[in-house]
């Protein structure tokens, strides 16, 4: 006779127990069985619904959707299909102009003292933020941005580029994403 390896997955109906919302349990992503690995429960709906993106994700898992509560999509600060939130609306498309623009000035970054790590996270802060520091932040890395990508447009296209003052730009534009960074840094600590 052969012992069952306690390593194996073991599959069970989890219809009867399901904590999911109904928008999960009624929607295709549904598959009725999950299964106990190394002592961890692994739900099919979970594992079908990784492979989805983060707002189909987001909409699927929401309590006050499923409770029926579609007036909270009108302030809601989550990437979803039903985000009706006109401030998040704006820092999305805010965030994806300033992710053009890095991708774009990815290798000319290091010009501002400023890493394109570095201006990521300050474009991923920037859209999950309508307020303080954190617009501020993300409307002084567009400009940065927007003004160093036209003035390497104009060099590139053998236009005159005044190097002193984009130097200067460039020093002033560092100074000030570093001072609201560390003012930041500050609030946070207290």
């Amino acid at each position: 006779m052969s012992k069952k390896n306690d390593d194996e997955p073991k599959p069970f109906d989890c219809t009867e127990y399901c904590k999911m919302t109904s928008t999960i349990r009624e929607s295709e992503y549904c598959t009725k069985k999950s299964e106990i690995r190394n002592g961890k429960i692994f739900f099919g709906c979970m594992e079908k619904l990784r492979q989805e993106s983060e707002p189909v994700q987001q909409y699927y898992k929401c309590l006050l959707w499923d409770m029926g509560m579609e007036d909270s999509c009108n302030t809601c600060l989550l990437k979803c299909v039903n985000n009706k939130n006109k401030k998040m609306e704006k820092s999305l498309k805010k965030k994806q102009e300033l992710d053009k623009l890095i991708k774009k000035l990815e290798p000319n970054m290091i010009l501002y003292g400023i890493t394109s790590d570095e201006v990521q996270k300050i474009s991923d802060r920037y859209a999950n933020s309508q307020s303080g520091d954190d617009s501020e932040l993300g409307a002084e890395a567009i400009a940065a941005a927007n003004i160093a990508q036209k003035t390497l447009a104009m060099a590139f296209s053998g236009k005159p580029v005044d190097i002193a003052y984009f130097g200067l730009y460039a020093e002033q534009s560092s100074k000030s994403i570093k001072k609201i960074m560390r003012k930041k840094n500050k609030a946070k600590k207290k």
